[in-house]
């Protein structure tokens, strides 16, 4: 754990007996990078309160007031979350300083009774649902400091990404369509559109990889540290994937078509009974160049 993580770390277990009191709650988790060890000096304190019932306004308002804390947003997300175990409450407050010189603190309550049931839609229905896979990423990564046999229940319960969901999603990451246009665009100078299919294929690659491990994918934050815990990559795999973001675009379609069929050719060798039959010759397919008319018109 780096220094900025260890003391975010401390703050936040300062913090935690202001939720405990509660009788309703049931777990108080730190998480994202300050949980992780990788936190920076932009990373903010991003608290998880899990609660047997729903918290009132008011005690959610009690604990920003103890703290003298300069209060933020406030909210939740039921009225834009159409699926009930997703919903949740949420606060932002900042110590020592207002919105422009304090502190950040993340603050989300949830349900522990929601979480129980993202964990059973995820490991024994193949739910997709990408924010309950960011869920159950995380649950694996927190520091619990409070309820920690609930915490590890849920870890475990979490496990690895069942083989089939992964078997699913690596076939729908690695299903994507011709990369030609992406050559057209930079022929075109159309860079808003190159960038955009650049950053579609990584993304999808990455989280391709992430599958193929049994892991579940948190979004591409953090790319070089998510993909440090994977055993199952492309040789330099982050190197080469920043370069051919990062670099010429000129140079980037040959360096994509070589990590696509480096990542294809280890998920057929770990995940056998993947069906990726045409998959390759979509991502390579080539529209034919027409720099002079044709010689026979009908």
């Amino acid at each position: 754990m780096n220094a900025a993580s260890q003391w975010r770390s401390d703050m936040a277990r300062r913090l935690v007996p202001h939720y405990a009191a509660y009788p309703h709650v049931e777990a108080v988790v730190l998480l994202g990078g300050a949980a992780r060890g990788w936190a920076d000096s932009y990373s903010d304190i991003d608290l998880v309160i899990y609660w047997r019932e729903p918290p009132t306004e008011a005690e959610r308002r009690a604990v920003i007031q103890t703290l003298g804390a300069h209060p933020g947003d406030f909210g939740d997300t039921f009225a834009t979350q159409p699926d009930a175990h997703l919903r949740y409450w949420w606060e932002e407050y900042y110590l020592t300083g207002d919105a422009d010189t304090g502190l950040k603190i993340d603050i989300g309550h949830h349900l522990s009774a929601d979480m129980d049931a993202v964990i059973e839609a995820v490991t024994r229905h193949d739910d997709v649902h990408p924010l309950k896979h960011e869920m159950l990423y995380s649950i694996k990564r927190v520091q619990a400091f409070y309820g920690k046999d609930r915490v590890a229940g849920w870890s475990r319960a979490a496990g690895r990404c069942p083989e089939s969901l992964a078997r699913h999603l690596v076939e729908q990451n690695l299903r994507l369509p011709p990369f030609w246009m992406a050559a057209a665009c930079i022929e075109r100078e159309d860079w808003l559109l190159y960038s955009r299919i650049l950053s579609e294929v990584g993304q999808r690659l990455l989280a391709a990889v992430v599958y193929l491990n049994r892991e579940y994918y948190p979004g591409p934050k953090r790319q070089a540290y998510l993909l440090a815990e994977l055993p199952i990559q492309p040789d330099v795999f982050n190197g080469r994937l920043n370069a051919v973001l990062r670099g010429d675009p000129r140079e980037a379609p040959p360096g994509v078509y070589q990590l696509y069929d480096e990542v294809v050719a280890l998920a057929q060798q770990h995940l056998p009974a993947l069906n990726l039959d045409g998959a390759q010759a979509q991502f390579h397919y080539r529209r034919p160049r027409w720099d002079s008319p044709p010689t026979y018109l009908p």
